[in-house]
């Protein structure tokens, strides 16, 4: 789950592969600037784009591993989820178990011959209407926790969304690009534009409040 909610997130947040396009076509400022150096191997040198002009184009990233693990919010309601899960898993094992051992307990008295052959047949539809019952319920009961990780995914999509806007709001920011791990579209970044963790402080502390 908190993979495919990562990328929910970075669904959230643009990606911004133009900017760097163009930053790398600007003509540089006369005056000596630190530089960055993005290199592949198998397409040429390097380029090379001065670090200055990547903090002005205001283009910042939020780490969504960072996010989802200390997130209060996100964490609170995955137990609850993860907690209805296995209460889930244990109800709907108590019931295959009884069904079990009722079916073998009407096999071993179908092998004795202890059962008349109407007392057979009514045992047989009993056991068949138990299965199907039981079936049912994990088909409902499965689908209602499908439905509620759903439901924390658009949850967290909407108050990450919101409160990102808010907090970018009378800043210079473009750009917000969402980074986790090897399973990122970003191949490169600058640890100075990482805004991380007051987005994460800015989170816990509206969560705190309610």
């Amino acid at each position: 789950m908190t993979k495919n909610v990562s990328l929910i997130i970075n669904c959230i947040l643009i990606v911004a592969v133009g900017i760097l396009y163009y930053l790398h076509f600007k003509p540089a400022p006369a005056t000596a600037t630190s530089t960055v150096e993005i290199s592949d191997s198998t397409s040429g040198p390097a380029i090379t784009i001065p670090e200055d002009q990547i903090k002005k184009s205001g283009i910042v990233y939020v780490n969504t591993d960072t996010l989802l693990k200390y997130y209060d919010f996100y964490n609170s309601a995955k137990k609850n989820l993860e907690n209805r899960q296995k209460k889930a898993e244990s109800s709907l094992g108590a019931s295959y178990n009884a069904i079990q051992s009722e079916v073998m307990e009407f096999q071993k008295k179908a092998q004795a011959g202890t059962l008349t052959q109407e007392e057979g047949a009514r045992k047989e539809q009993e056991l068949m209407a138990k299965q199907q019952q039981f079936l049912a319920s994990k088909e409902t009961q499965m689908g209602a926790l499908v439905a509620e990780e759903q439901k924390l995914s658009e949850q967290l999509n909407k108050k990450v969304q919101e409160y990102v806007t808010r907090f970018c709001k009378g800043k210079d920011y473009q750009f917000v690009l969402g980074y986790t791990g090897m399973s990122s579209n970003v191949l490169f970044k600058n640890d100075s534009l990482d805004i991380t963790q007051p987005i994460l402080k800015g989170l816990n502390e509206e969560y705190r409040k309610k």
